[in-house]
């Protein structure tokens, strides 16, 4: 089936064009709420070419949004299935939950746009100028394989003329915020396309949506894990080494600027702390950590965030996309901080828990009944989090921190064992409050009354 440009009356001749990419035959599903649109991609070399993605609409079975009415662009990258169609619907079903929360943030106003990174897999031959990478490449921003005359067009060079469209204030004079989301996959996508994007000195800010990523570009050469034999680990896109795809290769030469960059850019850190899975088990990822979790927590401690930066933590929630958008932090990171370009944005959602992984500790809800139980990963490193007690091996042991304030912290140890678990409210209620810096009178009121959850971030 053959899908035809829909170009709505009353847009410029400027604002069709970017969507006067060539249709091509597919049977990909179709979406409540948007549709699938060709844009135009440059080859860079005076010619084009052509990508899928899903746009929204302004009503359900109505036109496009008014380009005098948007102030928002949500890029939704895909996880590794490639299902642009169903990022697509998770992404809007997130809208219209923060749309409650701001009437103003609907869909006239946000424009979310799903690119399909179509592979060799599904287009083995190509078709016409419709952009195709090889497996997985499109992730870490390899070249397209197909138009095979046309190889010239990298995922992150499609992601920079979608973001420069939306930027241009000639077409969209309100806009006011761009957002590069990703969950799984697609927040692997997203963290190395903040690190190795170009500078396209754009008018407005870019936010960089970083969901449960698998592994990361680590920004240096040592790892908290031992590398062992493998002799790859730093080669990208594990690391930053070793660059050699076409897309901005003379910049990524020099690590110091690489760095430089990622660190002046707006990244906000998602974490589903249920989610200790991996879908990446080789000696790259696996030198970050031995799962997720630990990955996460890892990359923040050798990388700091600043105040450009959010950190949220999501509690009950594991390897799910669509939790992670519908999520309070999900709503604010991708939709509703900053919607009227004045800088506002929500604290961190979750807290602290290592210095430098939440630049903005907010000490509200940090009272005197709370404590927080931590695990220690086999890496070495205590964080928050929430793993199956088959995940934490019965001879490691239990640690804890209780707060009186986002600071101050006693250090607990429950020795390990099969029952340790079932220990805790015994081993608190046992406790004697013995620091140079707290009063019994402060650990009085945690000791007497305890609430555990087998797993989670609060007991």
């Amino acid at each position: 089936m053959r899908f035809p440009l829909a170009i709505p009356l009353l847009l410029g001749i400027t604002q069709a064009q970017q969507y006067a990419g060539t249709a091509f035959t597919n049977s990909l599903a179709t979406v409540t709420g948007g549709e699938k649109a060709f844009f135009k991609i440059s080859d860079g070399n005076g010619g084009f070419t052509t990508l899928l993605n899903y746009f929204s609409r302004a009503t359900p079975t109505g036109p496009r949004p008014d380009p005098l009415q948007l102030q928002r662009i949500v890029i939704v990258l895909t996880g590794t299935g490639r299902n642009a169609w169903d990022y697509f619907n998770l992404a809007r079903a997130a809208l219209l939950q923060a749309k409650v929360k701001n009437p103003a943030c609907n869909e006239s106003t946000v424009g979310i746009l799903a690119p399909w990174w179509a592979n060799n897999a599904d287009l083995p031959s190509g078709n016409g100028d419709a952009l195709v990478w090889n497996g997985v490449g499109w992730f870490r921003g390899d070249n397209n394989i197909f138009p095979a005359v046309q190889k010239t067009v990298s995922t992150y060079d499609a992601i920079d003329q979608i973001i420069q469209y939306y930027a241009n204030p000639a077409i969209f004079p309100n806009m006011k915020q761009i957002v590069v989301s990703g969950h799984s996959r697609g927040g692997q996508m997203a963290i190395r396309y903040a690190v190795t994007g170009k500078n396209l000195a754009l008018p407005i800010p870019v936010t960089y949506y970083v969901g449960n990523p698998s592994s990361f570009a680590w920004l240096s050469s040592t790892r908290p894990i031992a590398v062992g034999t493998c002799t790859i680990y730093d080669n990208w896109e594990g690391g930053i080494s070793n660059y050699t795809n076409a897309y901005n290769n003379a910049f990524m030469q020099n690590k110091a600027n690489v760095i430089a960059q990622y660190q002046a850019r707006d990244i906000a850190y998602a974490r589903g702390l249920d989610d200790f899975g991996k879908s990446d088990d080789d000696c790259k990822p696996n030198s970050q950590g031995a799962n997720r979790g630990e990955r996460f927590f890892n990359f923040l401690t050798a990388f700091p965030p600043d105040s450009g930066d959010t950190v949220d933590y999501v509690s009950g929630v594991a390897h799910d996309g669509a939790k992670m958008y519908a999520s309070e932090a999900g709503q604010y990171r991708i939709f509703l901080d900053n919607f009227d370009g004045a800088g506002h944005r929500h604290a961190d959602f979750g807290t602290r828990q290592i210095p430098g992984d939440d630049p903005h500790p907010v000490s509200q809800g940090l009272g005197l009944e709370q404590a927080w139980r931590e695990k220690l990963f086999r890496s070495g490193t205590v964080h928050l989090g929430c793993a199956p007690i088959s995940y934490i091996h019965p001879s490691e042991n239990v640690f804890v921190y209780l707060y009186d304030d986002m600071f101050h912290s006693r250090h607990l140890e429950l020795p390990g064992g099969p029952t340790r678990i079932a220990r805790v409210p015994q081993f608190l209620n046992s406790m004697t409050a013995s620091s140079s810096r707290h009063s019994s009178s402060v650990w009085g009121p945690i000791i007497r009354g305890p609430r555990m959850r087998e797993c989670g971030d609060l007991w």
